[in-house]
């Protein structure tokens, strides 16, 4: 019988969506007063709690049986081993989708902070060995959360950033490999992940934070909800020890990022009130960076819970039973302005990759229905906001994003529908918010045997008074739009996404899936790279032209001297001369257009210089690489240095002109825009090109973008000095 259930259960290759990603504060499982200190109570009361919040109710055994059958160091004790009861299980009675992440406490900071871990420089002899200390600290201490869980029958395993590879630039996530989580989740693991020191690709070394973990699984996992666990109820107004402390009940957080205070009414709309304090020896940034990491999760739609771990409110929290209308939840709820939308739409969709089969192009598409087909877990693409969009391959069908998003950014909607490889309709949206409204516009490219269809918005007012200030520019033909720039951001995202597809199958194994994806990837690279290098802006084909003809007539002049043609070598030797002089001038054009100083730079906030109106630079050319004809209409020879400077592809922002979204510019027509100009920036793009804004108010554009244009990183004058805080 138990063989027969066993069968019953869920096997490796059925993976579950993520439930929930736990964070237990080291401030709620240590004593922070005391070096390297466990609170045993509280760790106990997480864990017996997480086992709660993980059964089903009915298969879950009365008995609780250990997993932890090592014997610690002292210990004269036999581990016990119940290993005939775990044989006769059916099995855990467990949801085991749940993924913990946990804080140091008093483990590891006191030696990263000691030793300056945190702000790099492993050439130090103290660096590097503090780095070996803090790694020894925390992975201690992890090792003990493990047994906790274990104890309580939970199968955990204990992972560690620095040993997945994790790394980070400057501070930021840089490298993130998730196939061992993920993978551990396929097995029915519980992964325990902890706040780690971790190599630096600029500083060698810092401090990775428990909380940044977080972010990055939330946004590649997509749990139901978070919870982080702490040794208060939540975020007060002010410290929890001032007796005239209130509690936040619920924070909402704006699509720019900023929060504001719903619960209690009192406080409502204000944070200036809300102080603030970080510990001394806190190298990841205090209360104030785990408030502003959470903001950024709910952000994706996806709710946070922080409460007082071993409470009745921690266990409604970890079983996602938390009612924000409801005075008898004690804790405080972040999420997004937007999360409704979500809460409305599917849970949950899986992206499937599957062999091609032969669909009716008369009905809507009914999915893959190969037996070969394998479904991959629903993980967020990268936050591209503008558009749906299909891959159509010959042999592979790729829904590149499942259904239409609706968080965008505030006041912006969606109104967009995915279109099956041959046409038909898969689904339409369409939501408006506030005074905004965003119709698509089919667009669609083919790249020999590839062929991508997407649906790009463009925004549209509702309110007049705000549209009348715009159409004055607009109908001024202040801007000149550029369909094949913005085609070209779009497919630079089609690559991003393409190899996040080959990731996830990589991830979950399905190698010959991956294989595939990565051929047709090949193909598209190549295309781009043969269409870039045809643009007027690189002289690399015409020069290799130039080569090649110059090599043919040589051969023709040593057959004319072999056969004594002497008038024919005469004739092929001026000929060769003339193409050497040709070969010369167009090389060194090529090597002027390689070597061109650019006056702006990725991701920089500018302001055109005529019409006023700002944008951020998304990409450049040597010089103008546009048709013709758009050259003739935009009136590119009048401009002081005509055609033969640097242009740019610069993003406007919607709420100057809803009508465009990417405009082409030449450098005389540009100006760095002020600091009082550098306020809040709209644009659907903006998500997946950059990773967010640098301490000058530009935006930091990602590493795939930089490596495109070979431009190199920026460093803003005002991140060197160092501060805890921000480690």
């Amino acid at each position: 019988m138990a063989e027969e259930a066993a069968k019953e259960q869920p096997g490796p290759t059925a993976f579950s969506p993520v439930r929930c990603i736990v964070k237990l504060g080291g401030a709620a499982i240590t004593n922070k007063g005391e070096l390297e200190s466990i609170d045993e109570f509280s760790l106990r009361s997480a864990c017996e709690q997480l086992r709660q919040a993980m059964s089903d109710g009915d298969g879950s055994p009365e008995k609780v049986l250990g997993m932890d059958w090592s014997r610690r160091h002292g210990d004269t004790t036999e581990p016990a081993v119940d290993a005939e009861e775990f044989a006769g299980m059916a099995g855990l009675g467990l949801d085991t989708n749940f993924i913990v992440v946990h804080g140091a406490g008093s483990f590891g900071h006191f030696q990263a902070s000691r030793s300056g871990v945190h702000k790099g420089g492993l050439h130090s002899t103290l660096v590097k060995a503090g780095f070996v200390a803090t790694r020894i600290s925390v992975t201690s201490l992890n090792q003990e959360i493990v047994r906790a869980l274990a104890r309580e029958g939970i199968p955990s395993v204990g992972m560690s950033p620095f040993a997945c590879g994790w790394s980070t630039q400057r501070r930021n996530l840089a490298s993130a490999d998730a196939s061992q989580i993920i993978q551990s989740l396929h097995a029915g693991f519980v992964p325990v992940l902890h706040g780690d020191a971790v190599l630096d690709e600029l500083l060698d070394c810092t401090i990775l934070s428990g909380d940044v973990i977080i972010r990055h699984l939330a946004k590649l996992l997509s749990p139901k909800y978070v919870v982080f666990l702490t040794d208060v109820l939540g975020v007060y107004d002010r410290p929890p020890t001032d007796p005239n402390a209130v509690l936040l009940r619920e924070i909402e957080v704006d699509d720019n990022g900023s929060w504001s205070i719903v619960k209690p009414a009192s406080l409502q709309g204000n944070k200036n009130g809300v102080e603030i304090s970080v510990a001394a020896h806190d190298t990841t940034g205090g209360m104030e960076t785990k408030i502003l990491e959470a903001a950024m999760i709910a952000r994706l739609g996806i709710d946070v819970y922080i409460t007082k771990v071993g409470t009745e409110h921690s266990l409604r929290a970890l079983k996602g039973d938390v009612n924000t209308g409801s005075e008898d939840w004690l804790g405080t709820v972040i999420r997004s302005t937007t999360s409704e939308w979500f809460r409305c739409g599917e849970p949950r969709a899986a992206v499937s990759i599957s062999s091609h089969s032969d669909h009716s192009s008369s009905s809507p598409h009914p999915g893959p229905t190969n037996s070969n087909a394998v479904s991959l877990p629903r993980v967020r693409p990268p936050p591209l906001r503008a558009f749906a969009s299909v891959w159509a391959l010959p042999e592979l069908e790729i829904p590149l994003i499942a259904r239409p998003q609706v968080r965008t950014m505030q006041g912006i909607s969606i109104c967009g529908s995915v279109a099956s490889p041959r046409g038909t309709n898969c689904r339409t949206a369409c939501v408006a918010r506030n005074d905004l409204r965003l119709p698509s516009e089919a667009y669609s490219i083919s790249y020999g045997a590839c062929s991508g269809h997407w649906h790009v918005g463009k925004l549209h007012m509702r309110n007049y008074r705000r549209r009348m200030k715009t159409t004055m520019k607009t109908n001024a033909k202040w801007l000149f739009g550029v369909r094949p720039a913005n085609e070209d951001i779009l497919i630079f995202y089609f690559q991003m996404d393409l190899q996040t597809r080959i990731q996830y199958a990589l991830n979950i194994e399905q190698f010959d899936v991956a294989k595939q994806l990565r051929e047709k990837l090949t193909e598209i690279e190549t295309e781009i790279i043969r269409q870039r290098e045809a643009k007027r802006g690189s002289s690399k084909t015409e020069a290799q032209d130039k080569a090649l003809n110059l090599l043919r007539v040589r051969a023709d002049l040593q057959k004319a001297i072999d056969s004594e043609n002497y008038a024919l070598a005469a004739s092929l030797r001026d000929e060769i001369a003339k193409l050497e002089a040709e070969s010369l001038a167009v090389s060194a054009k090529a090597l002027a257009y390689q070597n061109v100083k650019y006056a702006f730079r990725l991701g920089q906030k500018v302001r055109h210089k005529v019409h006023g109106y700002r944008g951020v630079i998304c990409g450049m050319d040597p010089v103008c690489c546009e048709s013709k004809s758009w050259m003739e209409t935009a009136n590119v020879e009048k401009l002081y240095k005509g055609p033969n400077q640097p242009f740019y592809q610069v993003l406007v922002d919607v709420y100057v002109d809803p009508e465009l979204l990417v405009a082409y510019v030449a450098e005389e027509n540009l100006l760095a825009a002020e600091a009082s100009e550098k306020g809040r920036f709209d644009h659907p793009y903006i998500e997946f090109l950059f990773y967010g804004e640098d301490t000058a108010g530009d935006f930091i554009p990602i590493k795939q973008l930089r490596e495109k244009y070979d431009q190199p990183r920026y460093e803003d004058s005002g991140d060197e000095n160092d501060d805890d805080s921000d480690s």
